[in-house]
């Protein structure tokens, strides 16, 4: 059996397994948000903590994402797609508004890697 509904993070997962017993489990959105979602799942169910990436981690994910994006379709529409991805990519994240501000302004490769490099680089001086 498979289940299916609202599992936006690892711990919706376990707790739809320990509840429903079922076999498996369909993600969606909850993989969009947090595309780390299943290396947390695994962690949890081998008593692992779920950690979250880190900022290096998640700036290469958006660039290898968008790298992936840029083989599978035009530049300009993988350009667009990104703009969506990024706020959920980065949701949560400290003064992420100011990067939704600047997401507007992506038009291409070099564009993206800018305002991901500068997003990324003020959030990690100001984390330090």
């Amino acid at each position: 059996m498979i289940g299916n509904g609202d599992v936006i993070d690892a711990t919706d997962a376990l707790r739809m397994k320990a509840e429903t017993g079922c076999d498996g489990m369909m993600i969606g959105r909850g993989a969009v948000r947090n595309p780390w979602i299943f290396r947390q799942i695994g962690n949890l169910l081998q008593g692992l903590p779920a950690a979250e990436p880190g900022l290096n981690e998640r700036k290469s994910f958006v660039m290898d994402h968008y790298q992936f994006l840029c083989e599978s379709m035009s530049e300009k529409h993988a350009a667009l797609t990104m703009r969506g991805l990024l706020i959920s990519f980065t949701k949560g994240l400290p003064n992420s508004s100011r990067l939704r501000a600047s997401i507007s302004r992506i038009v291409n490769r070099e564009t993206l890697f800018a305002i991901t490099n500068e997003y990324f680089c003020q959030l990690e001086a100001e984390i330090l």
